[in-house]
């Protein structure tokens, strides 16, 4: 008895099922990737938000403080990844896997300067805390815990292009670039931004589009531990420049979501 194969028009209705399945299933693959390197990479901030909180412990109730090389010349300040290292024992927590860039300016303002162990660091710790001990703005206490009424809505460390989180925003949205925006390379492409100091934004959709690192947000941790998710568009600092009045948040009024 002769054996009856497939024809040439069932091969080809196979083979496109089986590419429409893939047109289909391959961006929900994607998305899940997406998601599970978002998740990730909460992960990572929860644990540096908690390492943070353990140093304070340790330390008076206060947050780490450094002077920089990028504002005061001091060549010898511990990096705030450097002092909580002792809580972390683990160099990997400082990179985000969604991160493009590979070196994220080495984790210091001046990389492989000082003799000491280049750290990829793909967040950024809020300069109003990290720096108030040796600048001259509002409440130069802030490093205490104590002095935040309301820590659940202090931003501490996020996803960002630099190790220092400025926390000034985009002039005309309001939008924390350097967080919403934290796989813009410093010197890279202009054509979602003008580059100041810090870039600002000329291309909203466009810069959401090239730069976001989760799912068009980024992943805050706050000084009371938590973290979350936030969309770029809803990264909003609600107080211009360093003039924080007393009480530093990442928005007046809490991060808007």
């Amino acid at each position: 008895m002769r054996c009856r194969g497939f024809t040439l028009i069932e091969l080809l209705v196979v083979i496109a099922i089986i590419a429409i399945l893939a047109a289909i299933l391959f961006p929900v693959f994607a998305k899940a990737r997406a998601k599970a390197r978002q998740t990730s990479c909460l992960s990572n901030l929860k644990q540096l938000a908690n390492a943070m909180l353990q140093y304070a412990q340790d330390s008076d109730e206060g947050f780490p403080t450094h002077a920089t090389q990028c504002s005061y010349g001091v060549t010898q300040s511990l990096q705030w990844f450097e002092q909580l290292q002792p809580y972390i024992k683990n160099t990997a927590v400082f990179q985000c896997p969604s991160a493009v860039q590979m070196d994220e300016w080495m984790g210091n303002c001046y990389g492989g300067q000082f003799g000491r162990p280049n750290y990829i660091v793909h967040y950024g710790y809020n300069v109003q805390i990290q720096e108030a001990p040796f600048r001259n703005w509002g409440d130069n206490g802030v490093w205490s815990m104590a002095s935040h009424q309301r820590p659940a809505e202090v931003g501490l460390l996020a996803d960002c292009f630099t190790t220092r989180w400025v926390s000034s925003p985009d002039p005309q949205s309001g939008i924390s670039v350097m967080v919403a925006f934290a796989n813009w390379t410093a010197g890279g492409a202009q054509d979602a931004f003008t580059c100041g100091c810090w870039p600002q934004i000329t291309n909203l959709d466009l810069a959401i589009q090239k730069y976001t690192r989760h799912n068009g947000g980024s992943n805050i941790a706050f000084a009371d531990g938590h973290a979350k998710w936030f969309p770029a568009a809803k990264t909003i600092l609600a107080c211009p420049g360093y003039s924080w009045q007393g009480t530093i948040r990442v928005s007046c009024d809490g991060m808007k979501q």
